[in-house]
């Protein structure tokens, strides 16, 4: 709809031009006839300037369709009325054919009918002229014989408005031929963006198919445990590796709906403040399996609330901790999780660092693809990594690994804060270093 509103404006554009030039064209007639013709010639080319420029304003009052037909057939007319009174030799029935011309800038390329309407018009005017004694104006003899400077007007005239005409269909083609080009570049993406798509859907199906079917079948066999356990046994160890799967089950479905939730939902920012945020991270994934023995620390130096997307933030942020302490060295005399974040002109900067084992080169070569699990001891969905990144394609953000195995690890995101205002960004994640 955008694009046909466009396009209608510059024709509209095209119009207001080619009135002007006509009208110049006029005065430029009127000027010569002063000299060389009758004043009744002058008065008629000044009310023919004078016809453009109403035409002119109708046009800019947004009456295109009327002012389109208004031309052709008005101008048909006013040569068919000078072509009956004039000398051919002046050369004035040069103008039915850029006139013709015209009929192709004026209309678009649907209005078959009205293009071949007007045409026939013209050439009807240009025969009978041609081929009869018909006078539009009865026997009234403006200009005996032909004279060399009126044919120079006229030619120069006819010579304007076919260059007006032939430049504006050859832009239009340039114009053309750049939108094509354009749609097979977008097209290409699309096709890509589908063959990735249907790529992780294909993953998607087998993996959860796999990752749902796993829990469910553990959890009956614990059941069939429970059902021919002993009676002095005890119950808990069962209930609590029940609980565990149910756990696991529940964090896996929530991936899924988050996944769900960041690729359909638009931006939502809303005044965030960070430090917040960070405290309710921490206090969430505190309880994790060890995360009681790490020290939790934030240096978020930001004051000011920032427009962010929580739901996107938060998404980030827990999985990037999470991580962080899931895999934190127990050994380790002072383990630690830090998150960082500071305002850097027109992009948050965040990042989660620990002292943990570190990743292994190979595993941070692939540490982002969908259901990618790098160390079997997760028991994670393998969806961690991958719906940060996710995340920060929506929000046009990047993210850097930094990690020596051994010595600890440092994801470093950065997210531009202007984006936060727009919908879903389309371009493509930075994957920095």
């Amino acid at each position: 709809m955008s694009q046909s509103v466009s396009i209608s404006s510059k024709r509209a554009l095209l119009v207001n031009r080619l009135l002007l030039i006509g009208a110049g064209a006029a005065m430029l007639h009127a000027g010569i006839d002063a000299v060389y013709a009758s004043w009744a010639v002058v008065g008629a080319d000044i009310n023919i300037a004078l016809w453009l420029l109403f035409l002119y304003g109708l046009n800019r009052m947004g009456h295109h369709q009327l002012v389109r037909w208004g031309i052709l057939v008005s101008l048909s007319l006013v040569l068919m009325a000078y072509g009956s009174v004039i000398p051919a030799a002046n050369g004035l029935n040069l103008l039915f054919l850029p006139m013709m011309s015209l009929a192709f800038v004026l209309f678009d390329y649907r209005q078959h009918r009205a293009k071949l309407a007007i045409s026939l018009f013209m050439m009807g005017c240009f025969l009978l002229l041609e081929f009869t004694d018909y006078q539009l104006l009865g026997s009234v003899e403006l200009q005996e014989e032909a004279d060399r400077f009126s044919f120079i007007a006229n030619f120069l005239t006819a010579g304007a408005m076919l260059y007006f005409s032939f430049s504006t269909i050859t832009q239009a083609n340039y114009l053309a031929e750049q939108r094509l080009q354009q749609n097979a570049q977008e097209l290409e993406q699309q096709n890509a963006l589908l063959s990735k798509t249907n790529e992780e859907l294909d993953r998607f199906v087998y993996s959860t198919s796999h990752d749902l079917r796993a829990p469910l079948l553990s959890m009956l066999g614990l059941l069939q445990l429970l059902e021919n356990k002993k009676s002095h046994e005890p119950i808990e160890p069962y209930l609590n590796m029940l609980r565990n799967r149910v756990h696991n089950l529940e964090s896996f479905i929530n991936d899924i709906r988050i996944y769900a939730h960041n690729n359909r939902l638009p931006l939502a920012p809303e005044p965030l403040e960070l430090g917040k945020l960070v405290s309710e991270v921490f206090t969430t994934h505190r309880y994790l399996q060890g995360g009681t023995n790490l020290d939790l620390r934030q240096e978020v130096n930001i004051g000011q609330p920032l427009l962010l997307d929580k739901e996107r933030i938060l998404t980030i942020l827990s999985n990037l901790v999470a991580n962080a302490i899931k895999y934190h060295r127990q050994q380790h005399p002072t383990p630690f999780v830090l998150v960082g974040a500071r305002q850097e002109e027109q992009q948050l900067h965040l990042w989660v660092q620990d002292n943990g084992p570190g990743i292994d080169p190979q595993i941070q070569a692939r540490m982002f693809e969908m259901f990618y699990r790098g160390d079997e001891r997760s028991g994670g969905s393998g969806l961690g990594l991958y719906l940060v990144k996710e995340t920060l394609e929506k929000l046009g953000g990047s993210i850097m690994a930094e990690s020596t195995p051994g010595r600890g690890s440092t994801f470093h995101v950065w997210i531009p804060l202007a984006n936060t205002q727009k919908a879903p960004s389309e371009a493509p994640l930075s994957m920095r270093g």
